[in-house]
């Protein structure tokens, strides 16, 4: 349904606390394929948006959203950080407890 219209209103409900875990969960599912359009909000003033577009991703398993993820893991705020750094080892495949 939301393939290729505005995700402007789900992101923007990750700033309200009661509405953010459903949208991370709708972002995620619009993610794959969409890294361009995502990769937008990864420069959100907000860190908590830029931390939970980490996320989403992350989860996303699109190679094009790698980049984005990379240039996280460099944000000063250090939840930003570790999500980003989460979020390229799923993306990679990796197991951050070693290859099991």
């Amino acid at each position: 349904m939301l393939e290729n219209g505005s995700i402007e209103r789900i992101t923007g409900a990750l700033l309200r606390p009661k509405e953010r875990e459903l949208a991370k969960q709708y972002l995620a599912e619009v993610a794959r394929g969409r890294a361009n359009v995502l990769g937008r909000y990864a420069q959100d003033p907000d860190p908590g948006v830029r931390a939970d577009i980490a996320d989403v991703l992350g989860f996303s398993g699109d190679a094009a959203a790698q980049p984005i993820v990379e240039s996280l893991i460099k944000d000063e705020d250090k939840q930003v950080a570790l999500a980003a750094e989460r979020a390229a080892l799923r993306l990679r495949g990796s197991d951050p407890h070693g290859d099991r």
